[in-house]
């Protein structure tokens, strides 16, 4: 660390004036919450002192003071937590041990030992579960989401996270475990995978809900998360004016590792602003923290930072050595994430160095490592699906379990009634009669109305399987070409002529991609709730043309010609979205499955009061067994002549779609000779406004 400060004090400059005022506020603020936090510190320890004190009493009392060491000296922190879980086991009281695991795991993680902090709260889901205890359940649900977090998987934290918030909505009642927390947990996730949006939407949530709370603490934590999350969008001043009031709470409250933590995002903060002395001034003041706390994961964390300085310094064997003493660290802790950007950081170092043989070896390695890491993003979308699926599922199985146990007390209502009547009066048995009978209807009602909502579930859980299906099989290989491109491109590896050659095949896939995209959305729409139709006055030939336009490269690329016969002042009275659907999904197959140099003409005439638009092709046709299964509605997927992919969702969504219309669809073909497909169009005699 010394050579670091000998480099730095040589070549930066430090603005001595703006660094005084800094340590000038942040001695006074901490001398005033020293005091503050001493006395509370003093006085909770003397308590454990007093005589006579229970046993009970004592395991709260150790639980609070390693709160309170918490953000001063972890080691404290954990020396006290263990002595309140010893003290909860000691007098079998699960009450008192489960806050106490969840205590000890969250000092755990802040000494970034996360086996230890999965261990502890893996045995307070068992005994909460076991107990129904839903308060400490939902909290080391939390704690564990927060774990996955921090180490990089977000498909885990993600599972944790909506386990936290399910059981806060249907035991909201039996505890009082705020759901501030959870939301801020679906922030940082959000933040993670970059859906910002997400993200700022959570987050908001969050911090009224700690507000509402009173919980300052988790309330400046969130400022920190929120202003992490602005620096990598370049919004500079939210970013500044939400770490400001954090690093203005946690010194307040005078806790040590969380204003490291905020210093560390200060030394973030002015490197994303190419302001080196600032950074480096406030990572240092943040490494001395951690250094004094014995936190060498954080150690090493910054040690990252001040190579990343040191690079754009053009010391690059320092920057080097920081980076191979890191790389080491992390290696030996099978983290994935940091070892990834140092292998990143560790090739441009030698990529300047000239050192080339050096720099491919750790981008080969980065690509091995992210490989194994890519699919988290990418089945995390899906997963949110089915995990969304799962939740209603839950709420209604639990709807259902009232209404069997409101139908069991009725039940036994009737019964002990009954044997009153009995002994009583043959009047009261046609009362009785009467009851059963109500009884018994409403059992009728309730089994059909248990029929119709499994039949719904179905329904649902169909079109999930079909869109994860069609998620993870139709979209993952274009996504994937377009994030090895833009990895490629980043790392200045292709040259302008391969860029431009992959950009051509990137446009026309994500073209396909897009429409794609918008035939799966409108088909599981139309699946879970019907589309109402909504027809207006549109020119067929105008709206024909912009569709010619978004698949314009594809034509070029294929050197196909393409003619549109229709006439100019062709208007019509229809659904302008569904047909603009239909005429996508015809349009798209007939350039799918077109040679190059072909020809596709688009051609109208009018009978028996309609309309009829049609689209010739001189492509590969259809076989017969294949036509078969698409007037069965099968799905039918196959790749195009220039191997493009579909979802086999065009023809036959595009039938159900006109169907809704009242039109119909023909489809003429033969194989090696081309298709034809025509629909029809009724003409209305509205006359358009």
């Amino acid at each position: 660390m010394k050579e670091i400060r000998y480099f730095f004090s040589q070549y930066l400059l430090p603005k001595k004036i703006f660094f005084f005022l800094f340590i000038f506020f942040t001695f006074c603020n901490s001398l005033k919450a020293q005091r503050n936090y001493d006395s509370s510190l003093k006085s909770k320890i003397a308590y454990s002192h007093l005589p006579n004190i229970s046993d009970s009493d004592m395991a709260v009392t150790y639980r609070n003071i390693s709160l309170l060491y918490q953000g001063k000296n972890i080691d404290s922190a954990i020396f006290y937590g263990q002595k309140s879980i010893t003290l909860a086991k000691k007098i079998s009281s699960n009450r008192l041990l489960t806050p106490s695991l969840i205590q000890q795991g969250s000092n755990y993680i802040w000494a970034a030992d996360y086996d230890k902090a999965l261990a502890l709260i893996t045995e307070c889901i068992s005994i909460a579960s076991e107990d129904n205890n839903f308060e400490d359940l939902q909290g080391a649900n939390d704690l564990l989401s927060y774990i996955y977090q921090l180490t990089g998987v977000w498909d885990k934290a993600w599972i944790y996270a909506i386990k936290s918030l399910e059981i806060n909505l249907l035991h909201s009642y039996e505890s009082n475990y705020s759901a501030a927390s959870v939301h801020s947990s679906l922030a940082n996730i959000y933040a993670g995978l970059n859906d910002y949006e997400n993200a700022e939407k959570f987050f908001y949530i969050a911090k009224q809900g700690y507000v509402s709370d009173s919980d300052f603490d988790n309330l400046a934590n969130c400022y920190l998360d929120i202003a992490k999350m602005y620096i990598p969008q370049k919004k500079y001043l939210r970013a500044k004016s939400n770490l400001d009031t954090a690093y203005k709470m946690f010194v307040s409250e005078n806790e040590d590792i969380q204003i490291a933590d905020a210093l560390e995002t200060y030394g973030l903060y002015f490197l994303s602003l190419n302001q080196y002395d600032s950074s480096y001034f406030f990572y240092t003041k943040a490494f001395d923290i951690y250094v004094k706390n014995n936190l060498p994961v954080d150690e090493h964390r910054v040690k990252i930072s001040l190579a990343k300085i040191a690079y754009f310094q053009n010391n690059f064997p320092l920057a080097k050595q920081l980076l191979i003493d890191g790389y080491d660290f992390y290696k030996s802790r099978k983290e994935t994430s940091l070892r990834l950007e140092i292998l990143l950081w560790l090739n441009k170092t030698d990529m300047a160095q000239g050192i080339k043989e050096n720099a491919s070896s750790y981008f080969n390695e980065y690509l091995n490592l992210s490989d194994s890491i890519k699919q988290y993003n990418s089945e995390l979308r899906a997963r949110e699906l089915s995990t969304r699926y799962q939740l209603e599922k839950a709420k209604q199985e639990n709807e259902n379990l009232k209404a069997k146990n409101e139908l069991q007390t009725q039940r036994l209502t009737i019964l002990v009634i009954s044997g009153i009547i009995v002994f009583i009066t043959s009047l009261l048995l046609s009362v009785l009669y009467r009851q059963k009978n109500l009884a018994l209807n409403q059992v009728k009602n309730l089994q059909q109305q248990t029929e119709f909502n499994n039949k719904e579930l179905a329904n649902l859980n169909n079109v999930k399987d079909k869109l994860i299906s069609m998620i993870a099989h139709d979209l993952r290989s274009p996504l994937a070409s377009l994030q090895n491109t833009l990895s490629l491109t980043i790392d200045n590896t292709l040259n302008k002529e391969e860029f431009a050659r992959l950009g051509r095949i990137l446009e026309g896939e994500m073209y396909n991609l897009r429409g794609m995209l918008d035939n799966m959305l409108l088909w599981a729409r139309q699946q879970v709730m019907d589309i109402k139709v909504n027809k207006t006055h549109f020119n067929v030939s105008a709206t024909v043309n912009e569709i010619l336009s978004l698949y314009e490269n594809n034509i070029v690329h294929k050197g196909l010609l393409v003619q549109n016969n229709l006439p100019e002042n062709l208007d019509v009275y229809s659904d302008k979205d569904i047909l603009t659907t239909v005429i996508r999904n015809i349009l798209s197959n007939a350039i799918k499955f077109t040679n190059t140099g072909k020809n596709i003409t688009i051609f109208h005439h009018y009978s028996g009061n309609k309309h009829f638009i049609g689209f010739k092709d001189e492509g590969i046709g259809i076989t017969d067994d294949v036509l078969q299964k698409i007037n069965r509605h099968e799905f039918v997927s196959h790749r195009g002549t220039s191997n493009e992919k579909g979802t086999g969702l065009g023809i036959l969504f595009s039938r159900e779609l006109l169907q809704k219309l009242g039109e119909n669809m023909g489809i003429e073909t033969m194989p090696g000779k081309g298709t034809t497909v025509e629909f029809s169009i009724s003409q209305s005699d509205e006359v358009p406004e």
